[in-house]
């Protein structure tokens, strides 16, 4: 599989192989995660995070999830992407870090204006855990 290396800018703290750390400020303990993978040839955005828990999220769910304003209203809260509109073969064009707390990610349809928050990824991923265990039973 391919795996994607993203670049880190001048605000994260780099440990080294692609590796991010918790970010502590006065106030807040950014928990991010301890690996990231794109696997491209498997179409799944691959979390890990320091607790043990992994995720791996399929770019298709990810794209249909995008949190920007143009996916969701900012009036309602309400989806305005169609999900059946996003095709099953979208994928990562580039990826970029955001700060200390997301990544931004450029979809090979064109769209990059979705900021996805290490807490959005982890709800992300928890929901597919379940779903993927509800349908197991």
């Amino acid at each position: 599989a391919t795996i994607w290396t993203i670049a880190r800018n001048s605000t994260s703290t780099h440990t080294g192989h692609g590796l991010l750390t918790p970010i502590e400020t006065d106030t807040v303990s950014i928990d991010v995660p301890s690996r990231i993978r794109f696997l491209t040839d498997l179409g799944l955005l691959w979390l890990e995070w320091s607790d043990g828990l992994s995720y791996r999220i399929p770019f298709r769910a990810l794209r249909q999830l995008c949190p920007c304003a143009s996916c969701v209203s900012e009036t309602t809260g309400q989806r305005v992407l169609d999900p059946d509109s996003v095709p099953a073969d979208i994928s990562p064009s580039d990826v970029e870090y955001t700060g200390s707390y997301a990544l931004k990610i450029t979809w090979n349809d064109g769209h990059d204006t979705g900021l996805f928050t290490w807490d959005y990824l982890d709800e992300i991923g928890q929901a597919i855990q379940r779903h993927e265990a509800d349908d197991a039973d």
